[in-house]
């Protein structure tokens, strides 16, 4: 498949259709963007910052990040409808990310050297199955590492 990327200078991207991330729910907001890519930068370093590219609607991007780059550890449980959502078996790779973004100013422009990290809603990713869902965490047990 190939991919125009209207938010990267309209580059062109080319993947196998077993590399895209189901969302079945999509995401709050986006409840019609259901198959992603994800994408980093290809700079010979390990990527820190990755981009969740919609498939469904090219202009609707998210940067994600592994908790642990921001020095922080999640302590969470699938509900049985999240597991089964995500078809979690037995020997499956589940990941957790966060979305990131840049916060509004007080006068309403975004601040581009702050970024945000959106705790409460880490994105939980069966790596095994390629299907993913946002969870949503009232009181999310995180633990901080110095």
């Amino acid at each position: 498949m190939k991919l125009t990327l209207p938010r990267f200078g309209s580059q062109e991207v080319s993947f196998s259709q077993d590399s895209i991330i189901e969302f079945p729910n999509g995401l709050p907001g986006f409840e019609d963007c259901k198959r992603f890519k994800l994408l980093h930068r290809d700079d010979g370093h390990e990527p820190r910052v990755f981009w969740l590219q919609s498939i469904d609607e090219p202009e609707v991007v998210f940067s994600i990040t592994d908790p642990s780059q921001l020095k922080l550890a999640y302590n969470v449980t699938l509900s049985d409808d999240e597991a089964s959502t995500l078809h979690v078996g037995e020997n499956d790779d589940i990941c957790l990310a966060v979305m990131l973004s840049h916060p509004l100013e007080e006068s309403g422009e975004v601040a581009m050297d702050k970024i945000a990290a959106l705790t409460r809603s880490p994105i939980a990713i069966n790596i095994t199955k390629r299907r993913a869902i946002q969870k949503s965490l009232v009181n999310p047990e995180l633990t901080i590492h110095g």
